[in-house]
């Protein structure tokens, strides 16, 4: 139904008149017409070639943008005619003119959540091929002036330029990702599709497409307050498919149940440097096959991310054989970040790296199958390098990746205070070149003065259950380490032994592991836990015989299983333990001393 108002001026068609199929309409005035918003008109009322159109450009010129047979006349036709130059034109009002004037342009109480639909009601496209950019800036800037609320898109392909949204409270919200698209148009200018500045803004079930266009261009750039990315699928970016804090800081972000794929550099991308970004939460997305790094959080000194939560994310086949890229990287400038409960599948560098983050807590994940570049093929399941401070690894599976389980690198400063606990490091050191040549758990040095310094090491399980071992020791630790305590790990069937200890009994203490190796004999140095005296033995509590070399110690005694106390000379040469047994010294405590078993 249509009333034409009578308190608005008529026009004509103007010269050249309109087709059936133009969307151009010509006008003898625009006097008395509205100059912004949508609004309905009907050219040639009362006649067989009634129309309703809706003005959505051109408002206050001879020259309109329309969207044609925009609803039903009073005959009940739908129909876009041609209609001659004369023609009569008026401004109507219709139910859903109405609904639409009330949406879009009447003023809202506060905390009114307006809802519009692009296409209805700014008559984006959708169809593959047209520019929608204005329509979708139309939407955003009425939902802004209301004081926020939804902008709802159709199922199909939207072709936009970079767009942004600096107003509050807006949502955009499709019908569901692969469903609903937002494509970059070819050759467009701007950084992001997307770009986020203000608060409480969300992306809903959408696919956000980079059309690989653009020059280090990103789908969604994410800076202001409480902003959110929910069930999108995000792609095709030249280099990042989220960027943080790309330009601003960030307070407050939410990416769940995202997509993530294809993008030419880092999945999700946190903080450059100068700005900052605080309580995130990265949860339930599938980051796969990205250029670089699935996830990366500080990006140098300057560069901040704090209170961050990844956790539950399958991250899979990032980075690339040419220049690597690995799985969930914190950087310089990241700190109280939990990773948790994550599986980080083959991807072209460390599954899991901190290099020079602080307070991190890294529990529950998986990281198998690491396999770095070309020419650096070694990567590690998690990787604590480069200054790596204060932090908790516990209960990771770190499997089949071609260098270690676990590593402490202190290559460029050395890695201090973490705890490393219930973890299971097997059929580590897949690497092609050496077998052997990699750990369960490794603390290297590198280049640096030390690899790491007040470490936990307990409860671990180090292991090979390969036919063909590749693991060399379950615990390797070199001689940089200091302040590390190594006790009640599992070390079984490794391919050169359980613990090769180089550090000395004053920084390390190793005891209580076990470790049997059916392939060669274990070699372990292990420091005593105390001084003199038969409170301070040591049992074999290993489930086979042991060879226990003294180092020159004098005063030795042996206590068999059945409680025997035999003294030792002072040449007596090693001593075999069965198991059971237990050895002190009465007088002098070596600093080492080993045993080998078989």
């Amino acid at each position: 139904m249509a009333e034409s108002l009578s308190n608005h001026s008529y026009c004509t068609v103007g010269t050249g008149g309109i087709t059936n199929s133009a969307t151009t309409l010509p006008v003898s005035s625009a006097s008395g017409f509205p100059t912004s918003g949508t609004y309905r008109i009907v050219v040639d009322p009362g006649t067989s070639t009634e129309e309703i159109m809706a003005v959505t450009a051109g408002q206050g010129t001879t020259s309109w943008t329309v969207t044609r047979a925009a609803e039903a006349t009073n005959n009940g036709a739908q129909t876009a005619f041609a209609h001659n130059a004369g023609a009569v034109v008026a401004q109507v009002l219709t139910v859903a003119g109405l609904l639409q004037y009330m949406r879009t342009q009447a003023p809202l109480s506060a905390g009114l959540d307006l809802q519009v639909d692009v296409v209805r009601d700014y008559g984006a496209k959708f169809d593959g091929s047209t520019d929608d950019t204005t329509a979708f800036t139309d939407a955003i800037s009425a939902v802004s002036t209301a004081g926020g609320g939804t902008i709802t898109c159709p199922a199909g392909v939207s072709i936009v330029q970079p767009f942004s949204i600096t107003g509050d409270s807006i949502r955009i919200v499709g019908q569901g990702a692969g469903i609903t698209t937002l494509r970059r148009k070819t050759g467009s200018t701007g950084f992001q599709v997307i770009d986020i500045n203000a608060a409480a803004v969300a992306l809903e079930d959408l696919t956000i497409d980079g059309n690989s266009d653009g020059t280090n261009a990103a789908c969604v750039a994410l800076t202001g307050t409480q902003v959110a990315v929910r069930r999108c699928e995000i792609l095709n970016a030249v280099l990042y498919g989220i960027n943080m804090c790309g330009n601003a800081s960030l307070t407050g972000c939410d990416i769940v149940d995202c997509y993530i794929h294809a993008n030419g550099g880092v999945g999700i991308f946190g903080s450059a440097a100068g700005y900052t970004a605080d309580e995130l939460s990265i949860r339930g997305c599938r980051i796969q096959a990205n250029g670089g790094h699935g996830v990366l959080l500080g990006n140098g000194s300057t560069a901040q991310v704090a209170h961050a939560v990844v956790a539950s994310n399958r991250v899979v086949g990032n980075g690339t054989a040419s220049a690597g890229g690995g799985g969930i990287w914190v950087g310089i400038g990241g700190a109280h970040i939990a990773i948790t409960g994550n599986e980080v599948i083959s991807n072209a560098g460390d599954g899991i790296a901190v290099a020079g983050g602080t307070d991190v807590t890294i529990t529950g994940n998986e990281c198998a199958y690491g396999s770095g570049p070309t020419g650096d093929p070694a990567v590690s399941g998690i990787a604590v390098s480069d200054g790596g401070l204060r932090g908790t690894i516990a209960g990771n599976y770190c499997h089949h990746n071609t260098a270690d389980g676990i590593v402490f690198n202190g290559q460029l400063a050395e890695c201090s205070d973490w705890s490393c606990s219930g973890n299971l490091c097997i059929n580590n050191s897949q690497s092609p070149s050496t077998a052997g040549a990699y750990h369960g758990i490794t603390f290297f040095h590198g280049t640096g003065t030390a690899s790491a310094v007040r470490v936990a090491v307990a409860g671990n399980v180090c292991t090979d259950t390969q036919g063909t071992k590749t693991q060399g020791y379950g615990i390797l630790v070199d001689s940089y380490a200091a302040n590390v305590t190594i006790t009640g790990n599992q070390l079984d069937g490794n391919l050169t032994g359980a613990l090769s200890n180089s550090a000395t009994a004053t920084t390390v203490f190793a005891v209580g592991n076990r470790g049997y190796n059916p392939q060669a004999w274990v070699s372990n140095s292990i420091s005593l836990p105390g001084g003199t005296g038969s409170a301070n033995k040591v049992t074999n509590d290993f489930p086979y015989q042991v060879f226990v070399t003294l180092n020159g110690a004098v005063g030795v005694h042996v206590i068999s299983a059945a409680g025997t106390d035999l003294q030792l000379t002072a040449d007596a040469g090693p001593v075999l333990l069965s198991p059971g047994d237990a050895i002190y010294f009465a007088t002098t405590v070596p600093g080492n001393w080993n045993w080998y078993g078989m």
